[in-house]
């Protein structure tokens, strides 16, 4: 979970004595969220137990005055500044051992986010009118797909996402209620703490041939490499799928090779598979 450092209304990040942190609780987080000169051993407020924090919250609200109140929240077990100061935006946020997904990304005229409940409609009626579109690359398209079936999926999917074992994106109108494409970050690398992702794709029949793939994976690399850990982000696709080996290369992924004669995911036989990937410093420096 993430937790957040006790501020004052001036947005300052005090130290609270009485807690010791020991070498382990500073894995993943940063060096300016422990403060300058901080070290193994030394008392950080971010990093007290909630017994400890509790108390002297409430040991510090008895008897304040009203107006020493008014700038500050309770959030679970921490107290956080109301007052978007910088500093408490920047550096507030510390890693202690889950993940909370970015759930949203606008990216003008769609929207990435994950699938909700109540989603499977949308998700059927993308899926049916894509059929002949998707059977020779996707392996789970389906002519005889149900509304249960669907929401059942979109239902899995969320699950998932929140549990971080998964992250299945939908591409979505504006307005939410028609499902462009779908997309996502899977973990198919290594677990969510080795940092690599791979990036999937289908895009609906009737959206398909007006670039609207290429959009969508330029926003999910910004999305990836700003909001999200991820330090790599593949691409694979079958050798012979023309539309998703052009997608790669206008985003600027590179070709790392192809892996050869791989049992193909749809029909029987074997398949030749491109592999293309960007990592965090190579995106950094071609939006530099």
């Amino acid at each position: 979970m993430y937790g957040y450092t006790a501020t004052d209304a001036k947005g300052n990040c005090p130290r609270a004595p009485g807690t010791t942190v020991s070498p382990r609780d500073f894995q993943g987080t940063q060096r300016e969220e422990r403060g300058e000169g901080d070290r193994p051993g030394q008392v950080v407020g971010a990093f007290e137990e909630p017994a400890t924090r509790q108390r002297k919250e409430r040991t510090a609200c008895r008897g304040a005055e009203p107006s020493r109140l008014l700038g500050h929240v309770v959030v679970g077990l921490a107290t956080e500044s109301l007052r978007p100061t910088r500093r408490r935006q920047r550096y507030s946020r510390v890693w202690m051992g889950h993940f909370f997904a970015p759930e949203r990304h606008d990216a003008g005229d769609f929207v990435l986010r994950s699938y909700e409940e109540g989603d499977g409609a949308a998700l059927l009626a993308a899926n049916l009118e894509s059929y002949e579109h998707l059977r020779a690359w996707m392996p789970w398209a389906t002519p005889d797909q149900t509304l249960d079936d669907a929401e059942i999926l979109v239902r899995r999917f969320r699950a998932k996402y929140l549990l971080n074992e998964d992250f299945v994106v939908g591409a979505f109108s504006p307005d939410g209620q028609r499902l462009l494409a779908g997309t996502g970050f899977h973990l198919r690398e290594g677990p969510l703490a080795s940092g690599c992702a791979e990036i999937g794709m289908f895009v609906r029949a009737s959206e398909a041939g007006r670039g609207l793939g290429t959009r969508i994976l330029t926003a999910m690399l910004r999305w990836g490499f700003t909001e999200w850990p991820w330090q790599r982000l593949s691409w694979r696709c079958d050798n012979r799928n023309e539309p998703s080996l052009r997608i790669a290369q206008k985003c600027g992924l590179r070709l790392e090779g192809t892996a050869r004669g791989q049992a193909a995911e749809v029909g029987a036989g074997r398949r030749d598979t491109a592999c293309y990937a960007l990592t965090r410093p190579d995106w950094q420096q071609q939006h530099s």
